[in-house]
């Protein structure tokens, strides 16, 4: 049996589609910058979801880097191996990050914009994103048992799971049709920006207690670094306020 150390078969495939996902929120960025809009809070949608697209994404990808670097590959084994089911999940991963920038709610977008039908913005919805935020943090958790057991790694999938029932509070506000539909979209972005930072602070905090626990099972989280609780912390009231905004705090739809 042969193995490569750093799986470079499954690397470069997802990076490839890590690459696609980031030229085409560069196209829709490029696009919203020349758009003149009357209704601001449709502007600012479109502008929230494409950070929170990319905020998800480069965070994923470099998380991503981070999961694999020490990841075998069994070459005679061929597909009937642990580590295609992990690369079959990265796939359909960055598959979900290419859905999440095309949710942008825009039409006419393109490499090359026709003058005769220009980018033009649509009415905005939260639910779209939320669903897709929701169904990416479920394969997360499932990401994390199945590398559990097939990569032997230590980190279990509580910090997704958390972050799935988070995310449930922002499908069930998208949908609120008696609210003004763009103030609510960046509300609820806003919301969902702060679910997926808190979780990357929250797998900071997750390996911080693996690494520390080897010499010592009894530490506390509450022992962790300052900085990663600062982030815990900053996340929170940004998922608080953001929640409390959206709910209470929104115009009426027209």
């Amino acid at each position: 049996m042969s193995t490569a150390p750093e799986n470079k078969v499954r690397k470069d495939l997802v990076q490839v589609f890590f690459g696609l996902v980031l030229t085409q929120i560069a196209i829709y960025a490029t696009s919203l910058i020349g758009i003149h809009f009357n209704d601001l809070s449709w502007l600012c949608a479109a502008w929230t979801h494409l950070i929170l697209a990319l905020s998800l994404t480069a965070a994923s990808w470099f998380g991503w880097q981070m999961a694999v670097k020490n990841a075998t590959f069994d070459d005679e084994a061929s597909i009937f191996q642990g580590s295609f089911v992990l690369s079959v999940l990265d796939i359909v991963l960055v598959g979900l990050y290419f859905l999440l920038v095309h949710q942008v709610e825009m039409d006419n977008v393109t490499a090359f914009p026709s003058v005769d039908k220009p980018p033009k913005l649509i009415r905005p919805s939260a639910s779209p994103e939320s669903w897709t935020i929701l169904i990416i943090f479920g394969i997360y958790a499932v990401w994390d048992s199945a590398s559990q057991r097939i990569d032997k790694k230590p980190y279990g999938p509580w910090p997704s799971l958390l972050c799935v029932i988070l995310v449930i509070g922002a499908t069930l506000v998208s949908g609120r049709a008696a609210i003004e539909p763009g103030w609510l979209a960046v509300w609820c972005d806003t919301y969902l920006l702060g679910v997926v930072v808190l979780f990357r602070a929250l797998k900071r905090l997750q390996k911080w207690a693996v690494r520390e626990r080897k010499d010592n099972p009894t530490t506390s989280y509450f022992k962790a670094p300052k900085g990663i609780w600062v982030w815990i912390v900053i996340c929170g009231c940004v998922i608080v306020a953001a929640g409390i905004v959206a709910v209470f705090f929104l115009p009426p739809g027209k």
